[in-house]
């Protein structure tokens, strides 16, 4: 199982959608949240019961996906929703599992899911999804940004034993074809720069990107989350492979 995963409003639905069309499965074995709506036209491609598992697991630890529990809380949780995870990773017959909670719940996962074998995660500029939270949920800016950070220091403190691939999402916009191409290369998943074009043709579209940003405004963040995120930028295709 490949798990998708980034803060909300990262491009997580849209990665997932983009690995479907080029034939790796969402599963049969549990419902998917494929409505659309404004903020998701194109569906959102989650796993509902990875999603109901997750929620559960942060209500318990006193919390939910816009307020997160504290982590030593949700460790604690873990041996008693272990039933539950296992049994998913027992059914579970797709390729890709996507919820963007699993940030937050990434350690338990990692525990109890023997069949998750590599994670994508979605990095996106922080103020691009402060921007999209307060347009979808109200939530102000600065509290955006800071969920923004705490969901990436939880997920790359937590996620210890899995391959992390990342993905970013605003060089879609910039450089599609660079982008999702070197994600499956990297993931050694067969399929062409050519084929991957034609499959995946109309499916992209950089007015999907609503709220855009690039690195000049990073002077008007904290230094703690504009460095976070550079840090982790280093760390994708575009910063890598800079000559492809």
């Amino acid at each position: 199982m490949i798990l998708i995963t980034g803060m909300h409003r990262s491009g997580t639905s849209c990665i997932s959608g983009l690995f479907e069309k080029c034939g790796l499965s969402l599963g049969t074995s549990h419902p998917i949240h494929q409505d659309k709506n404004p903020t998701n036209p194109k569906g959102h491609f989650e796993n509902l019961q990875m999603l109901a598992i997750n929620e559960g697991i942060l209500k318990h630890a006193g919390g939910c996906w816009y307020n997160p529990p504290p982590e030593n809380n949700i460790r604690a949780i873990g041996p008693k929703v272990s039933r539950f995870i296992q049994a998913f990773s027992q059914s579970f017959n797709g390729d890709i599992a996507k919820d963007p909670r699993t940030c937050l719940t990434i350690n338990v996962w990692e525990h109890y899911c023997p069949s998750m074998e590599k994670i994508v995660f979605c990095l996106r500029h922080p103020l691009a999804v402060a921007k999209s939270l307060n347009t979808r949920d109200g939530i102000p800016m600065e509290a955006g940004l800071a969920l923004w950070f705490h969901y990436i220091t939880r997920f790359f403190s937590g996620a210890n034993k899995t391959p992390v691939y990342i993905v970013e999402y605003d060089n879609l916009m910039n450089n599609f074809e660079f982008e999702f191409s070197n994600l499956l290369d990297a993931m050694n998943i067969p399929v062409s720069r050519e084929e991957m074009l034609k499959r995946t043709e109309g499916f992209y579209e950089q007015s999907l990107n609503h709220a855009s940003y690039d690195d000049v405004f990073l002077a008007a963040i904290p230094p703690r989350i504009r460095d976070t995120y550079l840090a982790i930028k280093k760390r994708t295709f575009s910063a890598l492979c800079p000559a492809a």
